[in-house]
């Protein structure tokens, strides 16, 4: 009974608290849907530190955040779990907000600019991610390799759902939480599968959301001269992360 409550709670922390991660920032977001150049609020970086804070906390230590009981809970509880449904689900946000843009939905930046913020959210996220994974060299729950630690899929995952949220989450908060709950779930996936410990998702939750608050701090510097305009794509095939640079006359 014991063992059912911890899976339960964690469970619960990712598919049902997450999702409402971003609703702090809304009233803060509400003036930038007509000043889109007000710096991002400070305290939006709470909710990321937090859980990155956590997920390094759940790797030193057991006390709060058994990483090894919840591994152990979810394979005796879903021994059969194996879906690599997480490899696609994780950047669903990303094509949801270009389609929203294509039909008219309103968003705090136009489209170009969207790009922009969208690929240095990504090259801040990979500038996180991989260096850490080869750093802290975390086996991974079924031992394939030791870059379980921070777990890529949630921070791709998370890095989207906030992508959206940036851009529509004013206006349309309840899609917003529909793109929480899909990053929520890749979390709960990927430890479901084996394939990373929950300290490693919680730690990806955060530096996905934190990447975007980053891209978004920095703004984007228009040139009244200027027109080039470059835009960075990322792209993600076979396991493998890349972006590409172009730059419009």
């Amino acid at each position: 009974m014991y063992m059912q409550k911890s899976i339960l709670k964690y469970c619960l922390v990712l598919s049902l608290l997450l999702p409402f991660a971003g609703f702090s920032q809304y009233k803060n977001q509400f003036d930038s849907l007509t000043l889109s150049h007000k710096p991002v609020q400070w305290k939006n970086f709470v909710i990321p530190t937090s859980l990155v804070a956590l997920g390094i906390y759940g790797t030193l230590d057991s006390h709060v955040l058994n990483v090894k009981e919840i591994s152990e809970e979810s394979i005796e509880y879903f021994p059969n779990y194996s879906h690599n449904a997480d490899d696609f689900l994780q950047i669903t946000p990303i094509p949801a907000v270009f389609l929203m843009d294509a039909f008219g939905f309103k968003s705090v930046h136009p489209w170009h600019e969207q790009l922009v913020y969208l690929g240095r959210a990504e090259l801040i996220m990979m500038g996180m991610v991989y260096p850490l994974k080869m750093l802290t060299k975390v086996p991974r729950p079924d031992n394939s390799s030791n870059n379980s630690f921070p777990s890529g899929h949630t921070a791709q995952a998370f890095l989207a759902a906030q992508f959206f949220q940036k851009e529509f989450g004013r206006r349309y908060p309840w899609a917003s939480v529909g793109m929480y709950t899909i990053a929520s779930a890749i979390g709960v996936s990927r430890v479901l599968n084996n394939r990373h410990w929950a300290s490693d998702v919680f730690a990806g939750a955060g530096i996905g959301m934190a990447s975007v608050e980053l891209s978004y701090l920095a703004g984007i510097r228009h040139h009244r001269h200027s027109t080039f305009q470059p835009i960075v794509i990322p792209s993600y095939t076979n396991g493998m992360a890349s972006c590409s640079m172009v730059v419009g006359l």
